[in-house]
């Protein structure tokens, strides 16, 4: 688990981070946002760090929302982000 700021190129950075380190094909972001002040929903959060994600792995990866290879957790707290695998 890594701990961030509440930053969302913070977040899409270290997730991007994450996915390198795993094995597969496809993946799912799957957002939790306690902290409701932050700027994005949690869907839209899955939606710009998966679309962050696409863009750098040159079409190595492939979202799979049922039956992913991996799945890329995000937690948004009041002070904190966590992102892990």
């Amino acid at each position: 688990v890594k701990e961030v700021a509440v930053d969302i190129n913070q977040i899409q950075e270290v997730a991007l981070t994450k996915i390198k380190e795993c094995e597969g094909k496809t993946f799912k972001i799957v957002t939790n946002r306690a902290n409701k002040k932050f700027e994005l929903n949690s869907m839209e959060v899955s939606r710009c760090v998966g679309g962050h994600i696409l863009t750098n792995m040159n079409d190595e990866l492939t979202v799979d929302v049922k039956k992913p290879e991996i799945q890329i957790n995000i937690e948004i707290r009041n002070n904190f982000a966590y992102v892990w695998s």
